[in-house]
């Protein structure tokens, strides 16, 4: 099309009036339908307690069940917390000797330290002898590397005991 110019109907066809179709169109229904009902009330009801009867049957067999494996989980950590204590506490005297024996090893060429002293002081002088010292993981993992002081740090901190 070039420009400037009006673009022209299709003169081929002929002109063709939309009109209604021949009688009129069908009259509008504007009366309230009711609904369908699907179901009688009463079988609602019904319907109603069978579920409820079969939920609290389920939630009380299910309850048992739940009750029994709490028992026995709680029975197992009981059972089992003195021997986890120990291994703890094992593994504290352990890391404990790891320590001394590093500072041993570090201090060898120093012929005045003593292992466990600071300056011919001892460093927990409020402690009796025969007790240990409860040590922070970062006093206890000193030697250690980060990677090692990073998971006992989380260890203790989501531990349940």
């Amino acid at each position: 099309m070039a420009v400037g110019q009006v673009h022209s109907t299709d003169t081929s066809r002929p002109f063709r009036q939309d009109l209604p179709p021949k009688g009129g169109y069908a009259p509008i229904n504007y009366n309230r339908i009711p609904a369908k009902t699907l179901s009688k009330p009463g079988l609602l009801f019904l319907g109603g307690l069978a579920v409820n009867a079969l939920g609290i049957w389920t939630y009380k067999t299910k309850r048992t069940v739940i009750e029994r494996k709490k028992l026995e989980e709680t029975s197992v950590e009981l059972g089992l917390e003195p021997l986890m204590l120990a291994e703890m506490d094992r593994a504290y005297l352990l890391q404990m000797r790891r320590n001394r024996d590093v500072e041993a090893e570090f201090t060898r060429d120093w012929p005045n330290w003593e292992v466990g002293r600071w300056f011919q002081q001892p460093l927990f002088y409020t402690i009796p002898e025969d007790e240990l010292p409860r040590l922070s993981p970062l006093e206890l993992f000193i030697h250690a590397d980060p990677k090692t002081l990073k998971k006992e740090i989380n260890y203790r901190k989501n531990r349940t005991l």
